[in-house]
């Protein structure tokens, strides 16, 4: 008489009367790799390691994300498309959260599928450039404002980037500049954020002149962005 056989799947364990399938295990999952954005699309970042208890061949997988693919036999891991962290795309708290996947291969049953999550840390670049907030600027002052004063607190500038030198505001405009200093407020200022005040520096003379227009730019070590503060000096 033919011997019978009866399989069980239970936890992703095969079981035979000739004995019990193990599944495979990972050695090297990715998880917690850290990837640079801009990482060019093709690169090879990662080889995906793991063995099967009974020798059997294993396969690779990836599951819950199209920014990489794998191959299934190496499983080397290569970027599939642009990796932008300010975008968005698929990164959620600078992470790309996906799943791999280790497979063997059995002669008899099932196959053992093992999915385990992972998360891949991607690192900022440099790659944006710091933008003025509500933008441009303007206000009134009079003649007689005594030189110290602060004539304007709402210079804002703001970088994606977390990465980068602290932002710098400076005046741009040669022959305007020594009529202002443009003051950081340090608590406010940082690599993606700045907010400062203009003081007074030179006294106003409405005869001589009536409309200071004066160019911002703003720098985050590499980019730059300008802006213009117009301030329109009242006759006392």
């Amino acid at each position: 008489m033919k011997a019978m056989w009866t399989l069980f799947l239970v936890s992703s364990l095969v079981v035979a009367s000739s004995g019990l399938n193990l599944p495979p295990f990972f050695i090297k999952d990715m998880n917690q790799h850290t990837l640079v954005e801009n990482t060019p699309v093709g690169s090879a970042i990662y080889t995906l390691e793991g063995e099967d208890p009974e020798g059997s061949q294993v396969m690779f997988g990836l599951e819950g994300t199209d920014m990489f693919k794998v191959d299934k036999i190496t499983g080397t891991v290569t970027v599939a498309l642009p990796i932008d962290r300010e975008s968005q795309s698929g990164i959620s708290d600078n992470e790309i959260r996906f799943s791999v996947i280790i497979q063997d291969m059995v002669d008899e049953g099932r196959d053992n599928v093992v999915e385990v999550p992972i998360s891949v840390i991607i690192l900022d670049e440099n790659d944006n450039a710091p933008k003025f907030r509500s933008s441009p600027y303007s206000s009134t002052v009079n003649e007689d404002t005594p030189v110290g004063t602060t004539i304007y607190r709402g210079i804002e500038a703001y970088d994606v980037d977390l990465v980068g030198d602290i932002l710098d505001v400076t005046c741009l405009s040669d022959d305007l500049c020594d009529f202002f200093d443009i003051i950081p407020r340090p608590r406010d200022t940082d690599i993606d954020m700045f907010r400062g005040s203009v003081v007074l520096k030179r006294p106003f003379n409405y005869r001589e002149r009536q409309i200071y227009n004066i160019q911002l730019g703003v720098f985050d070590g590499q980019f730059n962005d300008t802006t213009d503060l117009i301030f329109t000096v009242m006759d006392v």
